[in-house]
């Protein structure tokens, strides 16, 4: 029997990665099992709502002065779909991966481990996440308020350029400095079972104190998870271009295979982030 990857221990960035390799190769049933009955659906539900969003792109892009006279029709339900439906999406793999591991954590995760064993984690890991969604749509728009007061300000100079590059070098130094706050305050609902707030807290405080690693390791995650989807969406891209984006189901097929190929994806960065947040917790533990 395969040994069971040990959750809490200080690991470099390559035994990271070797470990969210063996977690995967562990657990890739209880994975699949339970991602795949509501995520297929979800991921299909997505990649309708994008068809109908890209021809309107396409529709743009042939004609831009059409657009700007307002002779193309924007399909805002469609719109309004997309965003509702990613959410979902992105929503649900969260806490279905953050649920496995919480009761890996606990040590009552098993091959056999179905959707009826995950579900009461499932729904307030959900809720809590959402949570910290609004609590960081909420600063996002401070935030914004502020950015915008300043550019006024600037605005008076009758210098575009500066106030170009000021929000610019704003906005890339906030998106800098925030991205290990972002991706570690999930991890306290999931192995910790923290309030969406306590999670926000220690995201800030462990996220700063270890920043370089962190940054690290998810521009690296991200990275390779980007490259992958990438690739996986070419036969959709090629698509288009024969096609002039013309839309049709085969370009319908091939896109929602893209957020298919997400659904099993985006759950190995997640774990991937999982052990550096458990990394950083050892160290601290050995620390004090």
């Amino acid at each position: 029997m395969e040994e069971k990857v040990e959750l809490y221990k200080i690991r470099t960035l390559e035994e990271r990665f070797s470990a969210t390799s063996n977690f995967v190769r562990e657990n890739w049933n209880v994975l699949a099992n339970n991602l795949l009955p509501i995520g297929l659906p979800l991921a299909v539900l997505v990649g309708l709502f994008m068809q109908y969003y890209m021809q309107d792109v396409f529709a743009m892009m042939a004609d831009p002065m059409a657009m700007a006279a307002g002779a193309v029709n924007i399909n805002w339900w469609a719109y309004a779909g997309l965003m509702i439906s990613s959410m979902l999406f992105s929503l649900f793999i969260y806490a279905t991966t953050g649920a496995i591991l919480c009761k890996y954590a606990e040590g009552s995760l098993t091959p056999d481990t179905k959707w009826a064993d995950l579900e009461k984690y499932f729904f307030p890991i959900a809720g809590k996440v959402l949570i910290q969604l609004c609590i960081l749509i909420l600063i996002i728009a401070v935030l914004s308020v502020i950015i915008g007061a300043l550019g006024a300000v600037l605005a008076f100079m009758n210098n575009p350029v500066v106030m170009a590059s000021f929000i610019m070098l704003f906005t890339f130094a906030f998106i800098i400095v925030f991205i290990p706050v972002l991706s570690l305050m999930q991890y306290p609902i999931y192995l910790e079972q923290a309030s969406a707030w306590q999670g926000i807290t220690k995201g800030f405080e462990w996220g700063f104190k270890y920043w370089g690693s962190t940054f690290l390791s998810c521009f690296l995650g991200s990275l390779i998870l980007m490259v992958c989807v990438y690739i996986l969406s070419m036969p959709y891209a090629i698509y288009t271009v024969f096609n002039m984006g013309a839309g049709g189901w085969l370009g319908y097929v091939l896109l929602s295979l893209t957020f298919v190929a997400t659904l099993f994806l985006q759950p190995l960065l997640i774990v991937f982030m999982g052990f550096q947040y458990t990394s950083i917790a050892s160290r601290l533990s050995c620390d004090n």
